[in-house]
C-alpha cells in the first residue's frame, strides 16, 4: 500500500513529512507512530519512524522499524538502503554490502550504490588483516 486507507491519513503523512523535513523530529515521530497504529499495514509510517530513529542515532530501534517496514513491503528499497547505512555506521561492512546489492536489484539507480567501492575496499582490508592475524 503506497498510500493510507483514507485522505485524512494521507494528509497526516504529509504533515509528518513536513515536520521531519523542518527538523521537528519529536513532533514528526508522534505523527508517524500514530499512523503506525491506525494504519498497521501501511509500510511508509514505519519507514519514517525508522528514519527518525536513524537521525537520532538510535540504530537498534531504527532496525526494528526497518524490519517492520520490510514485513509490509519486502521491496522497500528506501528501508533496505537505510539498513545499509546503519550497518555501515556499525562497521558491519559485509551486511551493508549485501543490503546495497539487494536494493540495487530493486532500484538499479539508487544513490547508495556510490558507497559500494568504499565497502569493497573496507572488506578487502579486513580480509588482509584477518589473513595476517592467521599467519602470526
Amino acid at each position: 500500500m503506497t498510500n493510507g486507507s483514507n485522505q485524512k491519513h494521507n494528509w497526516e503523512m504529509s504533515k509528518g513529512v513536513t515536520l521531519l523535513n523542518n527538523g521537528n523530529l519529536n513532533k514528526a515521530l508522534k505523527v508517524f507512530l500514530n499512523l503506525c497504529e491506525v494504519e498497521p499495514e501501511w509500510a511508509e509510517p514505519f519507514n519514517k519512524v525508522a528514519t527518525i530513529k536513524f537521525l537520532q542515532k538510535d540504530y537498534l530501534t531504527s532496525i526494528k522499524y526497518i524490519e517492520l517496514t520490510l514485513e509490509k513491503e519486502r521491496r522497500h528499497f528506501g528501508a533496505i538502503s537505510g539498513l545499509a547505512q546503519i550497518n555501515l555506521r556499525l562497521g558491519r561492512f559485509e551486511n551493508a554490502l549485501n543490503n546495497i546489492n539487494q536494493a540495487l536489484k530493486i532500484h538499479p539507480f539508487i544513490n547508495i550504490k556510490k558507497i559500494k567501492p568504499f565497502l569493497l575496499e573496507k572488506l578487502k582490508k579486513k580480509e588482509i588483516k584477518i589473513h595476517l592475524n592467521f599467519i602470526n
